[in-house]
């Protein structure tokens, strides 16, 4: 299709969506294919919580894998590492069966618990994470005693040790704040760097999809019903910033997003084409592994904290 074309093409879509009498269609439509997702696998997912209360975990940090087997085994290595007193939870959402079997693998050598998800009826990468990540609330979560629980994208990896416990301290909800790109209050706290009280959340409306008429991308819905009604002096913010990456390893630009010094997110592992030169992703996971990533005079090295 000749650019012009496709520009128009894409202008008329945008604007179709952005009409609230369509927006509310869409709106309908997402919420019944979420809560029908959220009635299949439920007893999964209790079982899952049941092990979660037998071991006594007290707090947990869920990642939605999808696909990229390399980097959940670059995920539990390092989570291992630098968060041995908060149990990572592999909760997977892949399209692909020969993928999900070596996250099964990779998590049972680690023992990292692995929960496979129904197959998401999404097509798209935001609409099927924020199903996924409203199914493990759902039917997780909310079946276990925890005292805090985080989100974590598959891709945001720790490269230094960080106290969670201690940053949740007088606060409910704590991680990347974003603002809405069109309404002027409207915030949301970014799923794949998110941590929060399930107590702070009872009786309010939790929901991980994204709300395009406020603005908000993935997790967008917790706003309406569960955010803006929490106290702001118990919402706490991340410090974030672009560090330098080798840009034969990271994604375009050769940077990566720097979260609290401690946290290094990929920015699209599954499908930037700077990640599928073999060559290079090794160099970038070694170096991680080996916590002497080429930005390492940006991650100063932390005493290591006891568990949570």
């Amino acid at each position: 299709m000749p650019r012009p074309l496709r520009t128009l093409a894409r202008s008329i879509v945008h604007a179709l969506d952005e009409n609230p009498g369509v927006r509310a269609i869409k709106n309908g439509r997402n919420h019944l294919v979420d809560h029908a997702f959220r009635l299949r696998g439920r007893g999964a997912g209790k079982r899952l919580a049941a092990l979660l209360t037998d071991r006594h975990v007290r707090a947990a940090t869920f990642t939605i894998a999808f696909n990229s087997p390399w980097v959940i085994d670059l995920l539990t290595q390092a989570w291992a590492r630098h968060q041995p007193g908060v149990p990572l939870v592999v909760i997977d959402n892949s399209s692909s069966r020969a993928a999900r079997v070596v996250h099964e693998d990779i998590c049972r050598r680690r023992q990292v618990p692995w929960l496979p998800l129904p197959a998401n009826p999404e097509w798209s990468p935001n609409r099927s994470h924020g199903l996924a990540l409203n199914w493990t609330w759902f039917n997780v979560i909310v079946h276990c005693d925890l005292e805090f629980i985080g989100f974590i994208d598959h891709d945001c990896i720790p490269v230094a040790d960080f106290d969670l416990r201690r940053r949740l301290d007088g606060l409910d909800v704590y991680g990347l704040h974003g603002a809405s790109l069109t309404h002027p209050t409207a915030w949301n706290i970014w799923p794949g760097y998110c941590f929060l009280r399930p107590a702070a959340a009872v009786g309010l409306a939790v929901d991980f999809k994204h709300r395009i008429e406020q603005g908000l991308d993935t997790g967008g819905g917790n706003w309406q019903g569960f955010f803006r009604r929490l106290d702001p002096d118990r919402v706490g913010r991340s410090r974030h910033r672009r560090v330098p990456v080798d840009p034969g390893t990271g994604p375009e630009g050769g940077s990566c997003l720097l979260l609290d010094n401690a946290f290094l997110h990929l920015e699209g592992a599954s499908y930037r084409p700077s990640f599928r030169d073999p060559v290079s992703r090794e160099r970038l996971v070694r170096s991680l592994v080996d916590s002497l990533p080429v930005f390492a005079s940006a991650v100063p090295r932390r005493r290591r904290h006891g568990d949570l």
